[in-house]
């Protein structure tokens, strides 16, 4: 009986050994699968809500690394080296009039508050088409935001980019430091002439969460910019719809596993 008792023990062990690599088998091509996608990251939860809501997340891995420079430098160190695209996709505002509100646009250059070149060209540009329903882009980052109509004329005048945020050039940076084939995408929530409300850098934590006691608070003390505030959430909405078609022409323009 002992003999037939550690037979069976064994015979268990080699049964659980050959499940589990039919399972490591059976999970293998998830996993390639799964490593050939591209990476999508946005700066905010919201902005990562409208590209999962409209099917992106089913072909592409969306991940949020938080507004501003140091959150997205501190991603893509995370991040490392990748044989993976990688594309950064966000809210921007506009300085040029001839870009609306809800527009959504492929960056070709990046460039700092003064105007300096933050690095070349971004890799994924591909047969995008640029000219036709999207226009390439020049984008700025700049550390604190451009909140009135007053600051995005100077800006514009002093950078000659097209747009402004605040992530671009440090993820521009990165990707080349790590050597990644990388892209940026923007839609854009407020055109030229649309100041944004004041305090509305709180509204969000560190990790691009929103802050609904901020906001309800800012509604309290403020309640006339109530239209502003809808418009804007209104326009950010339609500017990240418009990002997801930019980014599904982007890659597969560069012939990439997400169609």
């Amino acid at each position: 009986m002992q003999a037939s008792k550690w037979r069976s023990v064994a015979s268990s062990g080699r049964s659980r050994r050959q499940h589990g690599n039919l399972h490591l088998m059976a999970m293998a091509p998830d996993s390639e699968e799964r490593e050939s996608k591209a990476i999508v990251v946005c700066p905010l939860q919201f902005e990562r809500r409208v590209l999962a809501s409209a099917g992106l997340r089913e072909v592409c891995d969306l991940h949020c690394c938080g507004p501003g420079a140091r959150a997205v430098t501190d991603w893509a160190r995370g991040i490392g080296r990748t044989n993976r695209s990688v594309v950064l996709a966000g809210l921007a505002g506009a300085l040029s009039l001839r870009l609306p509100a809800e527009s959504a646009h492929v960056i070709t250059e990046v460039r700092d508050e003064r105007g300096t070149q933050a690095g070349q060209a971004p890799p994924i540009l591909g047969n995008c088409r640029v000219g036709e329903e999207w226009t390439s882009c020049i984008v700025a980052s700049t550390v604190r935001l451009a909140g009135n109509a007053e600051a995005k004329r100077a800006l514009a005048e002093n950078t000659g980019a097209d747009l402004v945020d605040q992530e671009s050039a440090a993820f521009a940076r990165q990707a080349m430091e790590l050597g990644w084939r990388w892209g940026i995408v923007r839609g854009i929530s407020d055109d030229a002439e649309t100041g944004l409300p004041r305090g509305i850098e709180k509204w969000v934590d560190r990790m691009g969460r929103a802050r609904p006691m901020r906001l309800i608070w800012a509604v309290v003390l403020r309640p006339w910019q109530v239209p502003e505030i809808m418009s804007l959430r209104t326009s950010g909405a339609a500017g990240m719809r418009g990002a997801v078609h930019v980014i599904r022409e982007l890659l597969d323009s560069s012939n990439q596993d997400c169609d």
